[in-house]
């Protein structure tokens, strides 16, 4: 969970920067809006004589080079932005289908299924309110519920992440 969360702000750095050198590209070689002079500023130190010009009228790379970079950052973070959409999905499916089993292995005559996720609780330590909602197959607000019983009953807490689902905590010493 955390590598998610980590992964995710990288992407959001990523973006920024990806979308400040796309503002900068934009301004600096698609437009004149930028109030830079088209003469080079090391011309005008040596004289009115262009030197690079010359070169750069017949290889104009420059602009090029910095479209290419523009359009491989973006299509960077398109990759990566799947992968970790992908990635999350194929986690949380993953941990409906532990939960279930787990579920399944707990049935007992007269158990709850607050007393099934007590016992979950105990073999994983924590696990997210969505989780629980999907692999018991009911609302979020009672999950929220059976978390907030746990949590009167001093067994477990529930930690609001920044980022992402509120989790059910088992209480150290309660395992």
């Amino acid at each position: 969970m955390k590598k998610r969360v980590v992964a995710k702000i990288f992407l959001w750095l990523f973006v920024l920067v990806a979308l400040s050198h796309s503002t900068v590209h934009f301004l600096s070689y698609e437009t004149e809006l930028v109030g830079l002079p088209k003469e080079s500023i090391s011309g005008f130190s040596i004289g009115k004589v262009d030197i690079g010009d010359d070169i750069l009228n017949m290889y104009p790379i420059k602009s090029s080079i910095s479209r290419l970079v523009v359009i491989g950052e973006w299509f960077l973070i398109i990759v990566f932005a799947l992968v970790i959409f992908l990635k999350g999905k194929l986690e949380f499916k993953r941990e409906i289908g532990e939960l279930q089993v787990l579920k399944k292995t707990y049935h007992e005559q007269n158990s709850t299924d607050l007393d099934k996720l007590y016992k979950i609780l105990q073999k994983r330590s924590r696990v997210g309110f969505n989780t629980v909602s999907k692999a018991f197959n009911v609302d979020e607000e009672i999950v929220k519920n059976w978390a907030e019983t746990l949590e009167e009953g001093n067994l477990a807490y529930i930690k609001y992440g920044k980022f992402g689902d509120a989790e059910i905590v088992l209480k150290k010493g309660e395992a």
